[in-house]
C-alpha cells in the first residue's frame, strides 16, 4: 500500500486527517481476500507513505499485519537519509504481491513495474475514497507519458 499525501508531511508531523485515506486500506483487505489462497493464509501489508500519521492509522487500521519501516521521511533532494529510506521503501515495495497504489504518484508504480507482476496494481484517487478500482486491477498497456492524468 502506497500513500501519497505530499512534500509538506516530509521529515515533520504535520497534522493529517488520516480518516481520508481509509479507501487504501479497505482497498487492501478487500484484495487480500480476493487472492488469498487458502483461508489460513496469513496476508501482510506492506504501508510506505510520506506521512507518518498514514503509517500510524495503518497500523492502527490493520493491527499487526501492517509493515513499515521504522523511518521519518524526508525530501530525497535534502539529505541522504532521505534517499537512503526511499531506496528501502521502493525496493521492498517492489517484493509485493499485489499494490494499492496512489494515483498521482510514480513511486509506487515504479515499484510495481520491477515486480514483473501482471494484473497487481489498484489504484486509487489520492483520498482515497473512490475503491472501485479494488476490483478491477488495471495493466500497464495503457500507461504512458500522460499518466496519471493530472488534472
Amino acid at each position: 500500500v502506497q500513500v501519497r499525501v505530499g512534500d509538506h508531511v516530509l521529515g515533520n508531523a504535520a497534522h493529517v486527517d488520516v480518516s481520508q485515506w481509509g479507501g487504501f486500506f479497505r482497498c487492501a483487505r478487500a484484495i487480500a481476500r480476493m487472492y488469498r489462497v487458502a483461508p489460513n493464509q496469513s496476508v501482510h501489508y506492506y504501508v510506505v507513505s510520506d506521512s507518518v500519521a498514514v503509517r500510524r492509522a495503518a497500523q492502527a487500521e490493520l493491527g499487526a499485519a501492517a509493515l513499515t519501516l521504522p523511518v521519518v521521511n524526508h525530501h530525497v533532494s535534502r539529505n541522504e537519509s532521505g534517499m537512503q529510506a526511499a531506496a528501502a521503501e521502493h525496493w521492498l515495495l517492489g517484493l509485493c504481491q499485489h499494490f494499492v497504489l496512489s494515483l498521482f504518484s510514480g513511486f509506487g508504480r515504479t515499484a510495481a513495474a520491477r515486480s514483473m507482476r501482471w494484473g497487481a496494481v489498484f489504484t486509487l484517487n489520492n483520498r482515497g475514497n473512490d475503491t472501485s478500482a479494488c476490483t478491477n486491477p488495471e495493466p500497464y498497456a495503457h500507461w504512458s507519458s500522460s499518466y496519471p492524468p493530472y488534472i
